[in-house]
């Protein structure tokens, strides 16, 4: 086979992988990073439409591979519980703190405190 030859099928493999990953309703994996910042374990459930997560998370950090698309979320954690919103559409982190602020030095990751709200 000559490399003409050779070319044309790589070329169409490749623009037939880039053409579905930008369909609407196409998922992949992706890594997720959640630092739990506290001295126990916190537990994270996303729910979503095409993929559903229970993750038991030990202090320190923890990568986990998750499908993208958009989460309904719930951390419980330190005697409270916060639900939230996730949209992954690529590799993230989440930071989770207990009875202080997230910390705000990390761009680029979601920040949970399950701690009281102030009045």
């Amino acid at each position: 086979m000559t490399r003409k030859s050779m070319l044309f099928p790589m070329v169409a493999v490749l623009l037939s992988l880039l053409l579905s990953a930008a369909l609407p309703g196409f998922s992949y994996s992706v890594r997720l990073t959640v630092k739990n910042r506290t001295e126990r374990k916190v537990y994270i459930k996303m729910t979503g439409q095409k993929a559903f997560y229970y993750l038991r998370v030990r202090p320190g950090s923890t990568d986990y591979t998750i499908k993208t698309g958009e989460y309904k979320t719930v951390f419980w954690g330190c005697g409270r519980e916060l639900k939230k919103t996730i949209d992954v559409e690529g590799q993230m982190q989440i930071g989770v703190t207990c009875n202080r602020f997230a910390h705000k030095g990390e761009r680029k990751m979601i920040k949970v405190s399950l701690t009281r709200k102030l009045p």
